[in-house]
């Protein structure tokens, strides 16, 4: 690279550097930062109806936290959900009744004239065997009863039909009105008083946990209002969020933290001298940012995992400055250095984004994130150090130290003979077939989160209380109109009846709204009855006695869906799509379910939990087989490029991913896709490591070279093993473990110099 072609690259890459870089900044915000579980998820998985259905639910919950209050004393509980109302409110927030603004006498009021499409199976049942003098006797009883449980006239509803109907809605839920205030009951017949509160503000990885802090202080305050038989729960996916954004920032910073700290003693230990220092810290954090910027530009999002993972990228990049600083501490030039070093680190960097290149063709945008992350980063470090940093750096010699390690690691034992190393890889080959043996699959889903356990059962705790039904398992019933919808839920739910022994219950739309066949029926029944009792009673009053209009068309579902509260729509996605959710799921019936649709045209039984597990074991066996195919084309490469070499620079990369698999079974950590991308990231930095060891004209620097970029490698990924995330923690564990193995095998292999 000559020197005028270096400052029109340099040129140009400040241009590009500022760019991305102000794009970033100007799409960074308040919601910049995400937390969801959902973007971690395959996103073909999620392309389909289920993908819908998740979101159609989402939007309704995703900013819901509701807090549960139980005293044995109803007055105590009632004084605690005031407390924390009072202490939510002054810490900013706006807690509310969820039945505060409910008026159930205007959704009575709504179908009204719609009433007689409405009977319970009691009153239909009656009325197909009733005679005048049964019709008679309860429309006298009506009439003249002492109060009405209701707004309208005892002539217009004269057999109480609508009533009953009415009535036989409200007894399905476990929600009751007590004193005015929203309340609950459990399976065991408590009562859980019940305040809603919606964040409205965008959860951030550095503002804390203001939320779940708030909560938490209005709970000691209840207490201490009360006494110790208060039992509150909270729970709400925006406290899950809290806790992400907060694990993650701490993680990062943590991470980041030591990596620097480390990095910084081994600048001093290796080169003693302040300017390499801050030269190194300066590249770094050049290129965080720039890799930041690109995901903030590219996505306007960056998950806190992303963050969390980008904390390790200072382990990669560094390894560039190393190269750089390790050439020049021979009394080489940067200059001269660059032009040495150019091509080889070109090929680094290539192999390096080859192996991200696999994780972001996954379908997770979590992933995607972390490779454009990485991508970026690595790239602006290999540009940054060749363009800006080494035309600065000046010859140096080698530190007392730097001297001292590099006759150290020359003198590192090494096999001599073909035959000691056939010996050693037979024996490295046997070992680790006998952890391969042993080595297991697990479901990849459970390695996504990493929310608190205590966070998760206040969840499972809460679902249960107040919606036992769960958006993992449900039925999709789509149909030509919303009687066709209704209709094929009804010949559903006929199934699903035979399943009630095994604890299987329904949450759909036909439980609030009837088929429009059933509405026909029903109206041909009850319009017959309430006329003919109306008749009845003229003659018995000798007065002539009319009700109010009728309506006689069948109640659609976009004017039922205008009249009821969104609670009791939210099972409709539209007029002609709606989900049938179920409680009492299990590992027994699941495969029962899956068959249940069977016959049932446009109706579906959709399990999330399955198909996204598969979809994620799928991606698994595709970078398997993508790391076979790498790994027999690096070979071939490494044959065609350096012949006999190969065996020095191939051979313990590959024994060491073998050796790592084994290690895996040893320690009876399953294989996951999060153990196997790591294994991609390794094939190219190990071979990168062999071909600088193995390099005769920086033998002299090679060991102090790959030592510390091994180091702070190994370093990065192993503080991430430490993650709370499972994903992240085998991610980082199964690299840590397969770069300790390649290192030592790189050594034992190496040739003579």
């Amino acid at each position: 690279m000559t020197t005028l072609h270096a400052r029109i690259f340099s040129i140009l890459w400040l241009v590009i550097f500022a760019v991305i870089t102000t794009a970033g900044f100007i799409r960074w915000g308040p919601e910049t930062v995400r937390t969801d579980i959902e973007d971690l998820l395959p996103k073909q998985a999620l392309e389909t109806r289920a993908g819908t259905v998740l979101s159609h639910i989402a939007k309704s919950s995703a900013q819901d936290v509701w807090i549960l209050v139980l005293h044995p004393d109803r007055t105590q509980a009632k004084k605690a959900v005031d407390q924390i109302r009072r202490s939510l409110e002054t810490a900013g927030f706006k807690p509310f009744d969820p039945a505060a603004g409910l008026d159930p006498a205007a959704v009575h009021r709504a179908l009204f004239p719609y009433r007689e499409n409405f009977l319970t199976d009691k009153d239909r049942a009656w009325l197909e065997s009733a005679d005048d003098k049964a019709l008679l006797a309860r429309a006298m009883r009506i009439l003249y009863r002492p109060i009405a449980p209701n707004s309208w006239r005892a002539v217009d509803d004269p057999l109480g039909l609508f009533e009953n109907w009415i009535a036989s809605q409200s007894s399905v839920d476990r929600f009751t009105i007590v004193d005015g205030r929203t309340a609950v009951l459990d399976d065991e017949k408590h009562l859980w008083f019940i305040l809603q509160l919606k964040s409205e503000s965008a959860v951030s990885a550095v503002d804390g946990q203001k939320l779940t802090q708030a909560i938490a202080q209005a709970q000691t305050a209840a207490k201490a209002a009360t006494d110790d038989n208060l039992k509150v729960i909270s729970a709400g996916i925006p406290l899950m969020s809290e806790e992400i954004a907060h694990q993650a920032s701490s993680e990062a910073t943590f991470i980041g933290t030591i990596s620097a700290l480390v990095i910084a003693a081994l600048v001093l230990v290796f080169f003693a001298r302040l300017v390499p220092l801050m030269q190194t810290l300066a590249v770094l954090g050049i290129s965080i940012v720039f890799a930041a910027a690109c995901v903030v530009a590219l996505f306007g999002e960056i998950h806190a995992i992303t963050i969390v993972f980008g904390a390790t990228l200072l382990g990669i990049c560094v390894d560039y400055v190393f190269h750089l600083l390790c050439a020049v501490s021979n009394n080489i030039a940067g200059l001269y250095a660059r032009e040495r070093l150019f091509r080889p680190l070109l090929a680094s960097l290539l192999s390096t984004i080859a192996s991200y290149l696999i994780m972001l063709i996954t379908p997770m945008p979590g992933l995607r994130q972390v490779s454009v992350f990485c991508i970026a980063g690595l790239t602006c470090t290999f540009v940054v150090v060749m363009l800006w940093m080494a035309p600065f750096v000046p010859a140096m010699s080698p530190s007392r130290f730097s001297r001292a390690f590099a006759n150290f690691f020359s003198k590192l034992p090494a096999l001599r003979t073909t035959q000691s190393k056939i010996v050693l890889l037979t024996f490295i080959f046997a070992a680790a077939a006998s952890g391969l043996v042993q080595l297991s699959t697990t479901n990849e889903l459970r390695l996504i989160s990493g929310v608190d356990k205590e966070l998760l059962s206040k969840q499972a705790a809460l679902n249960a209380i107040l919606n036992p039904a769960s958006p993992a398992q449900f039925f999709v019933v789509e149909g030509s109109s919303g009687c066709d919808v209704l209709s094929k839920t009804a010949a559903l739910k006929i199934r699903l009846d035979e399943l009630k022994s095994q604890g299987i219950t329904m949450l759909a739309a036909s439980r609030f709204l009837e088929s429009c066949e059933k509405q026909k029926e029903n109206r041909l029944l009850a319009s017959r009855a309430n006329a003919r009792a109306l008749e009845l009673l003229s003659a018995a009053t000798n007065e002539k006695i009319t009700a109010s209009f009728t309506s006689q068309d069948v109640l659609s579902v976009q004017t039922w869906q205008k009249s009821v509260p969104e609670a009791l729509s939210r099972t409709w996605i539209n007029s002609r799509q709606a989900i049938v959710l179920l409680a009492g799921v299990n590992q027994d019936n699941v495969s029962e379910l899956s068959k249940i649709a069977d016959g049932l045209a446009n109706v579906s039984f959709v399990d999330t939990t399955a198909n996204i597990a598969q979809s994620l074991a799928y991606f698994r066996d595709r970078v398997l087989e993508v790391l076979c195919w790498a790994a027999g084309i690096v070979g071939l490469v490494l044959v065609v490029v350096f012949r006999r070499s190969v065996v020095h620079l191939w051979t313990p990369c590959i024994a060491g991913i073998f050796l790592t698999l084994g290690t895996l079974g040893w320690l009876n950590i399953p294989l996951s896709l999060f153990s196997v991308l790591p294994l991609i990231l390794v094939l190219g930095l190990g071979v990168d490591y062999a071909i600088l060891l193995n390099d005769e004209k920086s033998s002299s620097s090679a060991g102090n070279s790959v030592f510390l970029a091994a180091s702070s490698t190994l370093l990065a990924f192993g503080l991430l093993a430490f993650s709370s995330t499972p994903a992240l923690h085998i991610f980082g564990l199964t690299l840590a473990i397969a770069l300790g193995w390649v290192l030592v095998l790189t050594v034992i292999l190496r040739k003579r110099q």
